[in-house]
């Protein structure tokens, strides 16, 4: 499978799954990563380190996907123990870049609020809707405009719900 860098220099590539632009994607990750604050990006980078056993396997796993099991609404969404960032692929093809670099800050926010163990307790990740909004908060004092990514989906639901009944295809 071919790979596309995200950040060459730290092992991070997208695998090109076909399901989505993966080229606009990865151009837009490369644009959005150096406009989260420098403790963001090294509490991620160091996080990913320490989890990437044995060297081969490099986490984090990020992917541009068709869709996933059971989550019908989101575009996006981390699951912070397979440390795996989804994107859904109509999504990523019919957003502007601007919205889409929100997206994915939004999703780095999530990540990096982990590996920095703001939402972490013993119990494990809470995942809360009270972490939804610390996110949400978050992204917004890094600069990126939450409402806009809002507006952007309410009104793009049905444009988006036609991308994915048209049956996608890999490219």
């Amino acid at each position: 499978m071919n790979k596309i860098a995200l950040l060459p220099r730290h092992g991070i590539y997208l695998p090109q799954m076909g399901y989505g632009n993966d080229a606009k994607f990865a151009r837009v990750f490369r644009d959005t990563w150096p406009r989260l604050p420098l403790w963001a990006r090294r509490a991620m980078l160091a996080n990913w380190r320490t989890k990437s056993s044995p060297p081969l396997l490099c986490l984090p796993h990020i992917k541009v996907l068709d869709s996933w099991a059971r989550r019908k609404k989101e575009v996006g969404i981390y699951f912070p123990a397979r440390e795996e960032i989804l994107f859904r692929a109509p999504a990523v093809d019919l957003m502007p870049d601007e919205i889409l670099s929100v997206l994915i800050s939004h999703e780095l926010a999530h990540a990096a609020s982990y590996a920095a163990a703001l939402w972490f307790t013993n119990d494990g990740y809470k995942g809360t809707q009270d972490e939804e909004f610390a996110t949400r908060d978050m992204n917004w004092g890094w600069g990126f405009e939450e409402d806009e990514l809002d507006a952007w989906l309410h009104e793009n639901n049905s444009a988006m719900q036609r991308h994915c009944r048209r049956g996608r295809k890999k490219k």
